[in-house]
């Protein structure tokens, strides 16, 4: 489903994709907020989209706050991680 460009025209400011972005990476907690407050406003897989940038960041966020000795531990590990679900799901189709 793809949104027309009248709709998107219509949605409020703190609603429009280039400034979600900027809540999402910089201000994860406030473009959570708004994300799941205007939930049903935006079309489901741009929610997923906003939800896996504010994951993404705060890991990030969470990372830099961690001591320097685990910090390159657990990153390996999540990349680790990832990599496994990764291939899992290509595996699976």
């Amino acid at each position: 489903m793809t949104i027309e460009n009248s709709d998107r025209q219509k949605r409020s400011w703190y609603l429009r994709k280039s400034w979600l972005y900027v809540m999402c990476l910089v201000f994860f907690p406030l473009g959570l907020i708004i994300v799941l407050r205007y939930r049903n406003d935006l079309q489901r897989d741009e929610r997923r989209e906003y939800i896996g940038i504010i994951i993404i960041s705060s890991f990030f966020w969470a990372l830099h706050l961690l001591p320097d000795h685990l910090s390159g531990l657990i990153f390996a590990l999540v990349l680790v991680s990832l990599m496994i679900i990764g291939v899992a799901q290509l595996a699976r189709k």
